[in-house]
């Protein structure tokens, strides 16, 4: 283990064998006790809080009535936006509910490792305050977690529909189904874009077909030595929603701070934790989220184009090349 501390993130991200040995659907349709939750919300502007909020707790209940025992809190960094959160819904309607307000805009990284420090739970889920969950994917997250022979070692990803906000979709009871019928989540099945590429070599993939989860066995079969596509396992983990064990997230100094504003904000810390404790990345997509994308909120999509290509360098060509141990000390 200590000589992986040696090694660049890119050498043993690479040679990761992520076959985490179990079929998630069959572990679904078990009822094991689940592990209490620290979930944590990083909040910028976001237009659509009360709404995330509400059907959060939708989902809190699910897992509440199944295992009436269970604990959780729910920490909602407020980075330092002009429309404070405490005063677009009243934390106190809601149990165990917190706001931080940072004095000043501090970018989500940040916001998300103020989170994780506040943390009290064995494991922690990070989503976005433009996320709507179903009211299932809490507790089916929380079963994979504690799944023979991983748990305490495992990132659980989250799985999207995205709309619009102005897509009437929104003022329809947005039940588990009804998300599922817009799931439209690049992972399950996309055509490579042109817009997506990060470097040169990614043009070679533009027009191509993927199925990312179909073709890889759920990620178990992820090609050990090469990227899959364009893609590195840690591309998988999206910001929007993905739960990881708190004290190995803590024990890697969570978010890299070098990572700001958009792009690859999220992705730094599934790379320390594959890197540093073999950490399997498990897909869970019975039950998913909806992201309510707003074209309108700064970057626009060519700008966010632009700095994905700037943090897609940054992230393939220089913090991979860092050590395990450099990624994580500074």
């Amino acid at each position: 283990m200590e000589e992986r501390l040696h090694r660049t993130l890119r050498e043993v991200m690479l040679n990761h064998n992520n076959d985490y040995g179990f079929d998630v659907h069959a572990t679904l349709l078990q009822s094991p006790d689940v592990p209490n939750l620290s979930i944590v919300i990083p909040y910028y502007e976001s237009k659509h809080i009360t709404l995330v909020i509400r059907y959060l707790y939708t989902g809190i209940v699910k897992v509440q009535q199944e295992h009436p025992e269970w604990q959780f809190e729910v920490i909602v960094i407020d980075d330092g936006s002009m429309n404070r959160a405490d005063r677009i819904f009243n934390p106190q309607e809601y149990h165990n509910l917190a706001v931080t307000t940072l004095q000043s805009n501090r970018g989500r990284t940040e916001a998300r490792n103020v989170g994780l420090r506040q943390a009290r739970f064995p494991v922690v889920l990070f989503m976005d305050a433009d996320i709507i969950v179903s009211d299932d994917v809490i507790l089916n997250h929380l079963k994979v977690q504690v799944a023979e022979g991983i748990a305490g070692r495992c990132i659980t990803v989250g799985f999207f529909a995205t709309v619009a906000p102005a897509d009437p979709f929104l003022t329809q009871p947005l039940t588990n189904n009804a998300i599922r019928s817009k799931l439209n989540d690049f992972r399950l099945s996309c055509v490579y874009q042109s817009s997506w590429i990060g470097c040169e070599e990614d043009k070679q993939f533009i027009g191509r077909m993927f199925e990312i989860v179909r073709e890889t066995n759920g990620f178990r079969n992820w090609p050990i030595g090469s990227f899959f596509g364009p893609w590195i396992l840690s591309n998988m983990v999206l910001g929007g929603f993905f739960m990881v064990d708190r004290e190995a997230a803590f024990e890697v100094n969570g978010f890299d701070r070098s990572f700001v504003g958009y792009g690859f904000t999220e992705t730094s810390l599934p790379t320390k934790l594959i890197a540093r404790y073999s950490h399997y990345v498990v897909p869970v997509i019975e039950g998913v989220c909806l992201h309510i994308d707003d074209e309108s909120e700064w970057p626009s999509r060519s700008e966010k184009n632009a700095l994905f290509r700037e943090k897609h360098a940054q992230y393939f060509n220089r913090y991979l090349e860092l050590t395990c141990e450099e990624a994580i000390h500074g």
